[in-house]
């Protein structure tokens, strides 16, 4: 039986093969020949000859029109199916990407960063990474001192559909820096921030919408004791633990021009290091906690090229200084202009009113380097105003202007440290409220030219000038990219005033592209400060700063 299957099995196949072989054979002995085809030039359009094409419609009837139903192959469609599928599947995967750079360089630095994110669809999340250090400033050794490390981690994941959004975020910091030998009881200080935010949003029916959120986070301060006998004056030199809260709840209204919505919001702050380890702020009536309460309505009003916005609340709490209740309001407004010069708009905006904020006391100790609070922070009240313009000369040239007033309210000035006095006996500028007048000011210039581009800036304070800054600041810097393979870029800033450094900060850097996704880049900062192995004093005070570096980076994006 196996032997009269595998016979006509063999039969078949060679009827097979012979058939096909002798109909290529006729194919190629006898030509087709096909009917000329003649095109005739008409107002500029080509158009077929009414005989050129032959008509099929007598051999191949038409599927929408004719009474012959044609069949679909099932393997064809669900072929098709599949072939969507996978599509759709690499489209997904595709949308995640990632981007970064790594690298190091002299004297003895090393700095890298990554993102991993998808930015469409329903799910979007991010995950960022960073870490940097630095040891030797200029002649300065680390082992006196001369050094700092900087290590976070940050993600954030969304949840969207049509009716709803969800965000949920979360992060940790860790920085640590050396004393560089002038404190007589710590050799560095470290610091670690830890932290989430959420956010829910429900769209409800005619614009109406609802909005619920809030943060918190953890921040402490500690230094490494050092062999000398030297003690503390004061308990909060030693290290800060800091707990902040704040909640709050948002409705509104929204359709194509009008925003109206009502906020509430609840801040608190907490000393959850011992009591009695920190002292009270003027006209606080506690020294361990803080509470704030918030009620806003705010109000937008957008037409095609002008917004007008204002909003007006009520604050209450325990540490508003020398009131019982602030009342703070703003009312500005922004408008886009067309006009001849540029096909982009004159855009202007001017906003004012009184400004009043709690800047917890853990960002206060993140943002002044070695500075610390005695006491926690409390509200910080401004009359402010700002304007600013910007104006397309031409669809090359760009000036941009800005101006900003502001003045302390009823005593409760801005919390900043003073490096231009001397520090406390453990080595921290001491951050503390004072009142101030500031007007500052703002001129930009920018030239594109394609491959080479200019831009030009200048800085003011023409009154208070905050402890950490210099009157004035100039900078100008260029850049050519002559194509997507590489490019240099080149800046230089003088800082001007009574205690500004005198010698300029030049930096240049380039970078190549050794792949669709991969740049190699060399960057140099602070140039003479680095060929001449000199440092730089940081914000007028007797720390100095980390300059003069010469880093190879390794840049990617995938």
């Amino acid at each position: 039986m196996k032997k009269i299957f595998l016979i006509l099995t063999a039969c078949f196949c060679g009827t097979f093969v012979f058939a096909q072989t002798e109909g290529e054979v006729q194919s190629s002995e006898n030509e087709i020949e096909l009917p000329d085809v003649t095109t005739v030039i008409s107002g500029g359009a080509l158009t077929a000859g009414k005989d050129s094409v032959p008509d099929y419609k007598k051999i191949l009837p038409d599927k929408n029109t004719g009474s012959l139903e044609l069949p679909e192959m099932e393997s064809v469609q669900k072929k098709e199916q599949v072939s969507q599928q996978y599509v759709q599947n690499s489209s997904d995967e595709k949308n995640v990407y990632a981007q970064g750079s790594i690298g190091g360089g002299f004297p003895f630095s090393f700095a890298g960063d990554f993102d991993i994110y998808r930015m469409s669809g329903n799910s979007p999340f991010k995950v960022s990474f960073f870490h940097k250090n630095a040891e030797d400033f200029a002649d300065k050794k680390a082992a006196d001192g001369y050094f700092f490390r900087k290590t976070g981690i940050e993600a954030e994941k969304k949840f969207l559909n049509e009716k709803s959004e969800f965000i949920f975020s979360g992060w940790y910091k860790n920085q640590n820096e050396g004393l560089q030998s002038k404190s007589p009881v710590f050799t560095d200080y470290l610091w670690n921030d830890i932290g989430g935010k959420m956010s829910a949003k429900w769209s409800l029916k005619n614009g109406w919408y609802i909005q619920l959120g809030g943060n918190g986070s953890y921040f402490n301060r500690y230094g490494t004791k050092s062999a000398s006998d030297s003690v503390f004056e004061s308990e909060w030199e030693k290290s800060s633990k800091y707990f902040s809260f704040v909640p709050q709840f948002s409705a509104g209204w929204k359709n194509s021009m009008f925003d109206v919505n009502f906020l509430a919001k609840y801040e608190t702050q907490l000393n959850v290091k011992e009591t009695d380890s920190l002292e009270k702020a003027p006209e606080a009536s506690s020294a361990e906690s803080v509470h704030k309460g918030e009620f806003r309505l705010n109000f937008d009003w957008t037409d095609e090229n002008v917004k007008v916005y204002a909003s007006a609340g009520v604050i209450a709490g325990n540490s508003l200084g020398k009131q019982n209740v602030l009342f703070p309001f703003l009312l500005g407004g922004k408008a886009e202009i067309p006009y001849g010069l540029s096909f982009r708009p004159l855009c202007l905006k001017i906003e004012g009113g009184l400004d009043s904020v709690l800047e917890f006391a853990g960002n206060l100790e993140q943002k002044y380097l070695f500075a610390a609070l005695y006491c926690l922070s409390s509200e910080q009240s401004d009359w402010y105003g700002q304007i600013s313009a910007s104006v397309p000369v031409q669809d090359f040239f760009s000036v941009n202007l800005s101006g900003e007033f502001r003045k302390t309210a009823f005593d409760n000035g801005v919390w900043t440290p003073d490096y231009k006095t001397s520090p406390s006996s453990a080595g921290f500028y001491v951050i503390k409220r004072e009142n101030r007048t500031e007007l500052k000011s703002v001129a930009e210039l920018s030239a594109d030219f394609e491959k080479l581009k200019f831009s030009g800036s200048w800085k003011s304070y023409w009154l208070d000038v905050p402890s950490y800054e210099d009157e004035q600041s100039l900078t100008a810097s260029v850049i050519f990219e002559p194509d997507n393979l590489w490019n240099l870029k080149a800046s230089i800033t003088q800082n001007l005033g009574d205690d500004a450094e005198k010698v300029p900060v030049l930096d240049f850097s380039g970078s190549v592209r050794a792949s669709n996704s991969i740049r190699l880049a060399l960057e140099a900062t602070d140039i003479i400060k680095l060929v001449t192995v000199k440092t730089r004093a940081f914000a007028h005070s007797q720390y100095k700063q980390n300059c003069g570096h010469i880093t190879a980076l390794v840049k990617f994006q995938f």
